[in-house]
């Protein structure tokens, strides 16, 4: 069983990369985790609504999500970005069915009271956040769709224990419902993998990760910590590999990339 992320943008390479999921899911059951931060910062400007990005004291950048935001990433993430890989994925042969995380509970997260930020070198802390961290998925409900021959396209947009919307980390839901199947993870992205220096590092343990991060920039540092919970809590292996090739998924499994495992 493999679960792919990859990122929102429906280029040329996402039609490739779709030809080759579905030829896959003939022989393999996959589950596809998209994300959709660019296509949401790109409405929002054009609704009039401004992006913040926000850093994290550990480091982290992500999106600082309010109730408006989130309605947007909805409309964009669950709706237009789901249905278009949906769309893409029937044209090519594999009988695709889009949810988002909130749907049945796929994913259940814990929304965050406040966050603790770093804005021009001073610590802060901001509230009315609609951001989740993944606790739970429903695995049951993942099965049921593979079992009868579905191959599931989720947003990660997850329902929260009180029941709104929040926003969660694409690369870290991912690796919360690979690890959950016990699953490999792929994690598509721009890049060869995980690169110091300059070089691409083929192959990490769990012991090398936390050196890495030091090595990493913010995207890249967020895939190695989603690739850590991942394969800490049940996925044999996380592929970090280049998405926007003719052959992405068969490099990813077979070629240039970086290997995670314990």
């Amino acid at each position: 069983m493999i679960v792919i992320k990859i990122g929102g943008s429906l280029g040329t390479e996402v039609q490739s990369l779709a030809k080759e999921i579905a030829e896959i899911s003939k022989k393999e059951k996959i589950i596809v985790v998209h994300g959709g931060s660019y296509e949401t910062t790109e409405i929002s400007k054009k609704l009039g609504k401004e992006t913040k990005f926000v850093t994290s004291v550990s480091g982290f950048r992500s999106r600082y999500t309010d109730h408006e935001t989130v309605q947007i990433m909805e409309m964009v993430m669950a709706g237009k970005i789901n249905k278009e890989l949906v769309k893409l994925l029937q044209k090519s042969g594999a009988n695709a069915f889009g949810l988002s995380g909130a749907d049945g509970k796929v994913l259940l997260a814990k929304r965050k009271d406040s966050i603790k930020i770093i804005e021009d070198g001073k610590k802060k802390i901001l509230k009315d956040d609609y951001t989740g961290k993944v606790e739970s998925v429903n695995k049951e409900l993942i099965h049921l769709l593979l079992d009868k021959g579905y191959l599931p396209i989720i947003c990660p947009l997850a329902i929260s224990i009180e029941g709104d919307i929040v926003n969660t980390d694409g690369d870290r839901a991912a690796a919360a419902i690979a690890s959950a199947l016990s699953a490999d993870l792929v994690v598509m992205t721009n890049v060869d993998g995980f690169l110091k220096d300059g070089k691409l590092v083929t192959e990490l343990n769990l012991l090398q990760i936390d050196e890495a991060y030091q090595f990493a920039d913010g995207g890249m540092k967020k895939k190695l910590l989603a690739a850590k919970e991942a394969v800490e809590q049940g996925s044999p292996r996380v592929i970090i590999a280049r998405g926007n090739l003719d052959n992405s998924l068969e490099n990813a499994l077979n070629g240039k990339r970086t290997v995670i495992s314990r």
